[in-house]
């Protein structure tokens, strides 16, 4: 079919819809999305869908915060809800009910593209996916039939009120780019993907003086994962080594998560093994990479074939006798556990001990009997001196939120809000690791039928129970009463006081707005303050993922740092001979900032070896014949530097954060890296170039 006819056929749906909205007829906009999104494939098991958020790259102390700061919702045209969608009296808006699959949706359109190759057409299969998802799990009794439709009119409405959203990698201009972020714990549609784990790095390596960090390049498909180790010597220079993991045949296939048993402790790469999407059994893989031996590689992950790289990498052996070492690596299979996403407790004192925490879509007791309705707070920790769970006396894994059994019918007394746990996943819980025991923050919308959604949210914080009991610890229920959805998603400051601060990053219409809000008592007023650093700040700052990092010195101090790449002269399409890095850091104390707490700093060689050779000779043709260039390889160029993955940590030891970003020269057999050493003085946070240009020649095909 012609690209005129399909935009023939989509102007007329978008027409018909919009006359079916404006006439109020819900059969008719049934029958519309029925036939429109006739053939999607449903996931009939009653289990909410995986929740999108932001994945740390590394064990350090750092939160990161994407959307390009054009917040989370579902964006139904004007009228959609009341007009399309049936409602009860005690029935939440249908905004709100499929809230989180609609947020995935949004991370979808802004860094899909540029983090896992997804297609427009992607999102938009996996929102009616888990649309009807949410459905049978919010209502079990719904019919297949009314949750298919209710899932086609969610797609179609946020199709029209998302109209022309799509960001894509390969965009020259920026405000239609896609950016990296990594936020789908599994992305089963990605025919491959890459990710970078920075954690300790070969012990051997940095007994012959390299720093102590490595960054862990994996290269992800269905079938397995190809693993580059780069290391970096004191001047900047690196040295590689590689190698192939095969996948397993019963779980899904991704990178690991980087947790650390104590604040300077060792890191462990965890990788939690979800059978598949349609269950939430699986198993755990532990592995400490620093010390891990080829051994410890096949026991965590099944194999370990070696590649040595071609080319003029410097290659390194990560070992110097694997054979002697004992076994640190260790797998966990338990049909017992169930659960979705886990997230990493860095930053609590526990030598030996790895720790997880989260919450569980399923029901906390083990009794099939038992109706629960609660979420569960997880807990999982593992002792890794003696390979195995660690078992406290009398501790648990799952723990119950709220009391059992919500009302099944009238006759049992008014309805609670509490039943609908559904609406504790849109965001991922925060975990406070410094507490003991660890703690999880989640915010969740709408009370009783869900009026007020968009405007503010409550704010939970539990932890696990008292020794031998199944109920979490409540620690204090706050609200956030002038918290609209377009300030989602936030930064958490102050996470272990009554009153946890959210800030949020906004690109408004004069510009880049920070604003700050603290959680207060029910029954009081939230007031929302505009923080002055970056104020009105052209909204490029935010389309790629920003940070924020504690001082290590100062409990009261923390940094936001933000990046963007400038490609010159975009106007005229014409682009120079290498893109400029630009990074500024806002420095917040007490939570508030001023305009001048802010340094900016320029990096015009950061990305100096970052293109191939067709591309570099795109760009001498774009600067002297824009017409000329091939638009093609501009964009590969685009996608390689703005949409790579920046990652704040500390690569060089010294508890300092430091900025680097990884690219992969796949036809020329290469990799580049760029990398700004953080330092700290009275200034606060700064960045600079290391001596020597960081690269490596090396396998890449």
């Amino acid at each position: 079919m012609s690209k005129f006819s399909l935009s023939i056929l989509g102007i007329a749906a978008l027409a018909t819809t919009m006359v079916t909205v404006i006439a109020g007829c819900s059969g008719a906009f049934d029958r519309i999305a029925d036939t429109v999104l006739a053939n999607e494939v449903r996931f009939d098991d009653q289990e909410t869908p995986r929740t999108a958020y932001a994945i740390s790259a590394s064990a350090d102390e750092v939160q990161s915060v994407g959307g390009q700061g054009s917040g989370l919702s579902c964006s139904l045209p004007l009228g959609t809800q009341t007009l399309a969608f049936t409602r009860g009296s005690e029935q939440a808006p249908i905004a709100l009910q499929m809230r989180q699959a609609c947020a995935f949706h949004d991370y979808c359109y802004r860094h899909g593209n540029a983090t896992y190759g997804y297609s427009q057409a992607d999102c938009d299969f996996m929102l009616q996916q888990q649309a009807f998802r949410l459905c049978k799990y919010i209502t079990p009794s719904a019919s297949i039939s009314e949750c298919e439709t209710n899932a086609r009119k969610v797609t179609i409405g946020v199709r029209l009120g998302g109209f022309g959203s799509f960001k894509r990698a390969r965009a020259l201009e920026d405000a239609k780019a896609s950016t990296f972020m990594e936020f789908d714990p599994y992305p089963v549609r990605a025919n491959t993907h890459q990710v970078v784990r920075i954690a300790d790095a070969p012990r051997q390596w940095v007994r012959e003086g390299l720093l102590t960090k490595a960054a862990y390049h994996f290269d992800i498909r269905p079938s397995g994962s190809r693993v580059h180790v780069l290391g970096w010597k004191p001047g900047g220079s690196m040295v590689c080594s590689s190698f192939e993991l095969p996948a397993s045949y019963n779980a899904i296939n991704g990178p690991p998560m980087v947790v650390r048993d104590s604040p300077r402790g060792e890191d462990w790469f965890v990788w939690w093994r979800r059978d598949q999407l349609t269950n939430t059994y699986g198993e755990f893989a532990i592995l400490p990479p620093g010390r891990a031996t080829r051994q410890d590689w096949v026991e965590a992950a099944g194999g370990f074939t070696p590649r040595k790289p071609a080319g003029h990498c410097e290659h390194r052996e990560m070992w110097s006798d694997a054979s002697a070492a004992q076994l640190l690596a260790f797998v966990i299979k338990n049909r017992n556990f169930k659960f979705s996403e886990l997230h990493p407790v860095n930053g609590a004192d526990t030598p030996g001990v790895v720790r997880l925490m989260g919450l569980s879509t399923h029901s906390c007791s083990s009794n099939k009997a038992i109706k629960d309705r609660s979420p569960c707070v997880v807990d999982v920790a593992f002792d890794t001196r003696l390979r195995q769970l660690h078992e406290e006396p009398g501790a648990r894994h799952l723990y119950r939120v709220t009391e059992r059994n919500c009302r099944k019918d009238k006759s049992e007394g008014p309805r609670t809000d509490t039943c609908d746990r559904y609406r504790n996943y849109v965001g991922a819980p925060f975990v406070v690791a410094h507490a003991t025991p660890p703690s999880l923050i989640w915010t969740r919308r709408g009370s009783g039928n869900g009026d007020g959604y968009e405007e503010g949210a409550r704010v939970r914080h539990y932890t696990v129970g008292k020794p031998g009991e199944d109920v979490a610890t409540d620690l204090g229920e706050k609200t956030l009463t002038a918290f609209p959805e377009s300030m989602e998603p936030a930064f958490i400051t102050n996470a272990t006081s009554a009153n946890p601060t959210f800030v949020s990053l906004v690109a408004g219409q004069d510009g880049v707005q920070l604003r700050a809000q603290a959680a207060v008592p029910k029954g009081e007023q939230s007031v929302t303050a505009t923080l002055e650093c970056l104020r009105n700040a052209p909204t490029s700052w935010l389309h790629r993922p920003t940070y924020l990092v504690p001082d290590p010195h100062d409990a009261n101090r923390s940094y936001m740092v933000f990046s963007r790449v400038r490609l010159k002269d975009m106007q005229n399409k014409v682009l120079a001979q290498a893109a400029e890095l630009d990074v500024a850091v806002a420095t917040l104390v007490g939570g508030a900032c001023s305009a001048s707490a802010v340094s900016e700093f320029t990096f015009p060689d950061f990305f100096k070896y970052f293109a191939e050779q067709e591309e570099l000779d795109a760009l001498v043709a774009a600067n002297k014949a824009p017409g000329n260039a091939d638009p093609v390889a501009l964009g590969q160029y685009a996608e390689r530097v703005r949409g790579g993955q920046m990652i704040l940590a500390d690569i060089t030891g010294d508890g300092v954060p430091d900025l680097v970003q990884i690219a992969e020269i796949k036809k020329e057999g290469r990799f580049r890296a760029g990398l700004l050493k953080g330092t700290l003085n009275t200034s606060g946070l700064r960045f600079s170039e290391l001596s020597e240009q960081l690269s490596w020649t090396g396998s890449g095909d």
